[in-house]
């Protein structure tokens, strides 16, 4: 187990449990990665969840691929560290995800996958809130500091209501954030 804290939050306990299959080729110089599983007891009142981790990558150049799949967390625990809430405020807000990094042999990075985040809605003056599962599609393609495609889709309906999306896309350079007051 692990406490982790960030600057001005409580400590929160945290219990993981690792299982990993993994193999170093040093001639070819890649990571082979049959399971990278950390199971995570998250602080109360979630229950556990897991993060998967499976593929190959090259520790130098080279084509790669990975495969992450995030199953069952909560990420109400979570948010209190960061001092945006306090934890006696927020539901349970289930995050699942299914991502795809790929590596191509000339060095473009691909990432692609779906997220799953189940928000709630405030309910109508006098009614319970809602169930707001939002999916999120995305659908990254970098080459050096160019961003060649970038697509991300929101997806979002709380109970009979009619559905909300968004949908971004674009090309552009990466940028770096020096600094944030």
């Amino acid at each position: 187990g692990a406490t982790l804290a960030m600057r001005g939050s409580a400590p929160a306990q945290l219990g993981m449990h690792l299982v990993d299959d993994l193999q170093f080729d040093p001639k070819a110089k890649r990571l082979k990665i049959s399971q990278l599983k950390i199971d995570l007891n998250q602080p109360a009142p979630a229950k556990p969840g897991s993060v998967e981790v499976k593929g190959e990558w090259p520790v130098a150049a080279g084509p790669g691929n990975l495969a992450c799949t995030v199953r069952g967390l909560d990420l109400s625990p979570w948010l209190p560290m960061t001092r945006a809430m306090a934890a006696e405020q927020l539901p349970p807000i289930p995050f699942e995800a299914d991502e795809t990094i790929e590596r191509l042999a000339d060095g473009k990075l691909n990432l692609k996958g779906e997220t799953r985040v189940g928000l709630t809605a405030p309910g109508a003056a006098g009614m319970p809130a809602e169930a707001l599962p939002v999916k999120i599609q995305n659908e990254l393609a970098i080459a050096g500091q160019k961003i060649e495609k970038m697509l991300v889709d929101f997806n979002g309906k709380a109970g009979t209501q009619p559905g909300d999306h968004i949908h971004l896309e674009g090309t552009g350079l990466l940028g770096a954030i020096t600094a944030v007051d």
